[in-house]
């Protein structure tokens, strides 16, 4: 056998998808089952015995990973025939990674809004159900109260940076629990078990003793102010003051409602309504008519002093040109007797 069949094939460049720390061919690397000795080096590992790390004078020498587990001839065979390399049993032996709780740290749910003194409580109820699904550690009241009111209250960032999608949600919720309180969907259900509210009559001598009407809270702004918790007491205070009507007061207006409905509908009504409007039109057509013959009498009359006018200035006019005739012809007599003497 000649020493140019001894030699190795040429290595094959490595695929860039390949790790650097997996074990790279080398070129004078010959296969133990070929029929003839394995090189020195390669001898020096024996099957199954473990090394370290390859020794700096071996260039060629198949690298080790960067986490030092042992690798043998074996594994070499099953790195570069399996598509994953098998966990050796220095893996199986480390400890399992320990997973820490984390804090909730969502907002709201969308569903719910914190308005009024049981908003929170609605939103404590939907998130202590995600808090057991997700297995979240749950928070408080006013821990959920301070963190959303964080994330509502965060500045925008400057120049090109980019707002998380909670960040953003916060805001939106906040935006629209604003409008909700400015527009009046204060999610308010009649209680069933409050009593009802009795009307006071009071009389016209006692209008001075009588208590006056608050004046209805102002909806909250949008501020770029700092989260506090005074926002949570200026809705609670918003909701005290806006009182809903009572059953009373609301079947009073349905009935005046009916009444209305029925009376416009009656036939007698719309006859009515009918004559009052012929008589009215019969009224503006007499007006009308008055008010044409006075505009004729007006333009007559008008016409009239034109007239009058006009013959006073003819008048004048001749009036003068016989003057200037007169002190014409006295002044000719004059000159004859001035001449004569």
């Amino acid at each position: 056998m000649s020493s140019s069949s001894l030699r190795a094939p040429s290595p094959t460049p490595t695929p860039s998808y390949v790790p650097s720390t997996f074990p790279q061919p080398s070129p004078t690397y010959v296969a133990t089952t070929a029929p003839f000795p394995a090189p020195g080096y390669a001898s020096q590992w024996g099957l199954g015995s473990p090394y370290s790390r390859s020794p700096s004078t071996l260039a060629h020498s198949p690298q080790l990973d960067a986490d030092g587990f042992p690798r043998t001839l074996d594994d070499l065979h099953s790195y570069a025939l399996a598509s994953e390399p098998a966990a050796t049993p220095v893996q199986d032996a480390q400890p399992p990674l320990v997973t820490r709780k984390r804090k909730a740290k969502k907002a709201a749910p969308e569903g719910a809004r914190p308005i009024g003194p049981d908003g929170w409580e609605e939103v404590m109820a939907g998130m202590a159900t995600y808090w057991a699904t997700e297995g979240i550690e749950p928070r408080t009241t006013d821990s959920l109260k301070r963190k959303f009111n964080e994330m509502a209250r965060k500045p925008k960032p400057t120049g090109d940076g980019e707002m998380p999608d909670r960040i953003r949600r916060a805001k939106d919720i906040n935006k629209q629990i604003q409008d909700d309180v400015e527009m009046g969907n204060l999610q308010d259900d009649d209680n069933p078990n409050e009593p009802e509210e009795e009307e006071i009559p009071w009389s016209a001598s006692d209008r001075e003793d009588a208590p006056r009407a608050r004046p209805l809270a102002q909806p909250a702004r949008l501020s770029h102010t700092p989260s506090t918790s005074a926002t949570d007491d200026v809705l609670v205070k918003q909701r005290r003051h806006v009182t809903s009507a009572s059953k009373s007061t609301r079947q009073s207006k349905t009935s005046t409602l009916l009444a209305n409905v029925s009376r416009a509908f009656d036939p007698d009504t719309q006859a009515e309504r009918i004559q009052q409007r012929e008589a009215i039109r019969a009224e503006r057509s007499l007006f009308q008519s008055e008010i044409s013959s006075l505009q004729g009498q007006l333009r007559d009359k008008q016409f009239k002093l034109v007239t009058v006018s006009m013959e006073k200035d003819k008048l004048i006019e001749s009036l003068r040109t016989q003057l200037l005739e007169d002190a014409r012809s006295l002044l000719a007599v004059q000159g004859e007797l001035n001449g004569s003497l």
